[in-house]
């Protein structure tokens, strides 16, 4: 019983493509080769405008915009 209560949510977020994470918590994101903060700011955050995303993720990781990393870890602000 045990071991289907704590697979359930898992089998539950793959079934319907949803996380049981909250909402405004933040995610993260895996730098590759090639990335931009434009990028993932467009791709993270479709239809706001990224400028403000790029700002977000910037301030929240304390890095510099020009200096992303293959394999560093961003966090990705909820709002952002």
């Amino acid at each position: 019983m045990l071991a289907l209560s704590v697979s359930a949510p898992a089998v539950s977020a793959a079934v319907t493509g949803h996380s049981s994470r909250r909402a405004d918590a933040p995610d993260r994101y895996v730098v590759q080769v090639g990335d931009t903060l434009w990028g993932i700011a467009v791709r993270r955050a479709p239809g706001s405008d990224p400028r403000q995303v790029v700002q977000a993720i910037v301030d929240t990781n304390n890095i510099d915009a020009g200096t992303l990393v293959p394999g560093e870890v961003l966090v990705i602000p909820p709002d952002g």
